[in-house]
């Protein structure tokens, strides 16, 4: 019997492949060796699965963040690993997955509060990552949400949405100096919150 993760992974690689549009139900149910009535009773329709691959990848990335944040490196480290680790999972997309912009403006579209839901995810993570370098006395923040916000604005450029045309792509090599001037700055006992 075929489970739901083999329906989505079986769609998530046609779509890739061959786009959102040029996808149908028949296809997929095809892929995975069921009948198209069968796929019906896991998904209602395409839009269905996209939200299902869009959740799934996001909770492949969650792993991922979790694992890093777990990890008994330093903070400096914690937090450049993080955010080299999304830099490189945006570029991958954009560089290896041609139809990843229909499928998240589709996203996007059925479910408009994405991407505040990702941009409060990415900022709770690196405010937990101030919080334990204050806890260690690394950092000397007084305010560890209203720096990750700060951080975060500064470098967005630098993670965009994959979907988005930029005339020249941004380097991890500017970001992780971005990061730098921050980490030094967060470690001057002289530090003081941005208002």
């Amino acid at each position: 019997m075929v489970t739901r993760e083999e329906i989505l992974e079986a769609a998530r690689t046609r779509m890739m492949h061959y786009g959102i549009q040029k996808t149908t139900m028949q296809e997929i149910a095809q892929d995975t060796s069921i009948a198209v009535g069968t796929l019906y009773l896991y998904f209602k329709n395409k839009e269905e699965i996209v939200l299902a691959i869009a959740e799934e990848c996001s909770q492949e990335q969650s792993a991922v963040a979790e694992e890093i944040l777990a990890s008994s490196a330093p903070p400096d480290e914690k937090l450049k690993t993080f955010l080299r680790n999304k830099f490189c999972f945006v570029q991958d997309i954009r560089e290896n997955h041609p139809h990843y912009k229909e499928f998240l403006r589709l996203v996007l579209s059925i479910s408009p509060d994405t991407v505040n839901q990702w941009r409060m995810r990415f900022e709770q993570r690196i405010q937990q990552i101030l919080e334990d370098g204050v806890a260690q006395g690394i950092y000397h923040i007084t305010d560890p949400q209203q720096e990750a916000k700060i951080l975060f604005l500064s470098i967005r450029s630098f993670i965009p949405l994959p979907y988005l045309e930029l005339p020249e792509w941004p380097q991890e090599e500017e970001m992780l100096m971005v990061v730098d001037w921050f980490l030094t700055h967060w470690k001057a006992p002289t530090h003081v919150a941005v208002s």
